[in-house]
């Protein structure tokens, strides 16, 4: 059998007279002794009967097996089966299988996938045709590290989990309608009608947790890349489901990993591999923006900063701006993480030292020049975006200035503000508008564009907000933005209350007009926006 060509995006299926023919049946027409069409890669009869084709090669029948390589030699798994599902999962399974019964798929005689399952398979090639490329900027031969992941799967069931874990929840996202908080309660109730992908994420997001508990009472240094890697698609996977609350402890288990890592005695066998430099970078920004928007119950002391835990800290945060899907430019980021730092009330010095530090961080994101640095980035970026990547920056640093002037004014409210907001939040939306839909930067303006939404009283540019929200889930279905949106109607719902009541005001207690940050923290969520 001939393998077919692997694209990106929807891929159209030859018309049937010019497929090429087996000539054997498939082994569902011959066990039910019926006339096969004997189209490849699928029998058309099948298709249209709605069963998922066996093909015409050899079957592989599962048992509970040992895994002799990787991680986990010597541990035995149950194989799942679609026995093991729910009754409502394998109606929606089978559906969604048809779907994407015409993908693309690597052919059985590949030693990459000749002893996975027909899923497994399928959730595969959907990560490396549809999530890949929402991971980077510039998804480019090359440039994108993450490809590299996939073939450490043979080896690795943990990375295996995984990955299917983030493609069956990508596929789930993506079937679905953006919506905000008035939807939201049919969004959550269908989940647990739909088994399918949704369910299939979970479960394997489960077995990825259980192997990872094993895995880590006995790792060694030749396998730290990979457990990094799970940690890191953990992360991605929590993102993509809500962005709320279990993020961080994925943050947390990756910290104390580099951690060992980088101890001094390790630093003659660390070698930054264009896939762990990625890895530790995209860490690297989930850490400097795990603190802003969390929750103050359980917002780390942050007690050492990153140039205690990583060497060269800088250089690898200018590794990040060239295509890490935020492009966050670094000066601004570690300015955004100190000033967390200094807010948090954990930290100990005195208000009147918080102020005296904090005001020169808000002057030095002001004095930032956006194409001063886009013009430095040029050679460390996959493509030449000076324009763009100039808009992206100005739109960090004005949602940068808002953040660290409103986390200013939260320690002293009786301040006047040292800067025009309105005109802040003008800045960001005539930066990011700019961006479109189609262009590569698109989804680099998450971040500065929920600055924006909370800053903004102004109705029309909430629904500005409302509607890059909506566009940025149809180019990367993630949950995050479902969350940043319903953080936002919630915020604006408060807005308008206080503006008809002349007063801002939770239920219970009041908060000073124009800070949503300290209500942000006062929820009990820990968002996490980028």
């Amino acid at each position: 059998m001939v393998p077919t060509k692997h694209k990106q995006g929807p891929i159209v299926p030859p018309a049937k007279d010019a497929l090429d023919r087996s000539q054997h049946p498939c082994h569902n027409c011959r066990r039910q002794r019926l006339k096969c069409d004997r189209s490849i890669p699928q029998c058309a009869k099948c298709i249209k009967r709605g069963h998922e084709c066996l093909g015409y090669s050899r079957l592989f029948r599962w048992r509970e097996g040992v895994a002799n390589r990787g991680l986990l030699t010597g541990v035995t798994f149950a194989n799942e089966t679609a026995d093991n599902r729910p009754a409502l999962a394998r109606p929606l399974q089978r559906k969604n299988e048809l779907e994407l019964s015409q993908t693309s798929l690597r052919s059985l005689t590949d030693p990459l996938v000749q002893d996975l399952s027909h899923t497994s398979r399928l959730y595969l090639s959907y990560f490396a045709s549809d999530v890949c490329r929402n991971l980077v900027l510039y998804d480019t031969p090359h440039q994108n590290p993450f490809r590299e992941l996939i073939p450490l799967t043979r080896q690795d069931p943990i990375l295996l989990q995984i990955i299917i874990a983030n493609s069956a929840l990508h596929m789930f996202n993506a079937s679905q309608k953006f919506s905000g908080r008035e939807n939201n309660r049919l969004h959550e109730s269908r989940r647990h009608e739909v088994a399918g992908p949704y369910f299939d994420a979970l479960t394997a997001k489960q077995r990825t947790l259980s192997m990872l508990r094993q895995v880590l009472t006995h790792t060694t240094l030749t396998y730290n890349d990979v457990v990094l890697a799970v940690m890191v698609l953990l992360i991605e996977f929590e993102l993509m489901e809500s962005g709320s609350d279990d993020w961080r402890h994925h943050v947390k288990g990756a910290e104390k990993l580099i951690a060992e890592l980088c101890q001094p005695q390790m630093q003659a066998h660390l070698t930054l591999s264009p896939i762990r430099s990625c890895l530790i970078s995209n860490w690297m920004v989930f850490e400097a923006l795990r603190s802003m928007l969390a929750s103050s119950e359980n917002t780390p002391t942050l007690e050492a900063s990153l140039d205690n835990i990583i060497p060269h800290v800088p250089s690898l945060l200018r590794d990040a701006e060239g295509n890490h899907c935020s492009s966050f430019p670094a000066v601004l980021l570690q300015l955004v993480q100190a000033g967390t730092r200094l807010s948090q009330p954990s930290c100990p010095i005195s208000l009147q030292i918080k102020q005296n530090r904090l005001f020169p961080l808000v002057c030095a994101a002001r004095s930032f020049d956006p194409l001063t640095w886009a013009t430095e980035l040029q050679p460390r970026s996959p493509s030449a975006d000076l324009q763009q990547r100039n808009l992206v920056a100005r739109g960090h640093k004005a949602a940068v200035t808002i953040y660290l002037s409103r986390l200013l004014l939260s320690l002293y409210p009786t301040t006047k503000p040292s800067c025009d907001f309105v005109a802040l939040v003008d800045e960001v939306m005539g930066s990011i508008s700019q961006i479109r839909k189609h262009d590569a930067l698109f989804t680099a303006t998450i971040w500065p564009a929920f600055i924006a939404g909370a800053e903004t009283d102004m109705a029309e540019k909430q629904e500005l907000v409302v509607v890059r929200l909506r566009e940025l889930w149809e180019v990367e279905p993630w949950g995050l933005m479902r969350g940043a949106l319903r953080t936002l109607e919630t915020i604006w719902s408060i807005k308008k209350r206080g503006a008809q009541d002349g007063k801002s005001y939770l239920p219970g207690q009041r908060l000073r007009d124009g800070d949503w940050i300290q209500y942000l923290r006062e929820t009990g969520v820990n968002w996490l926006i980028l």
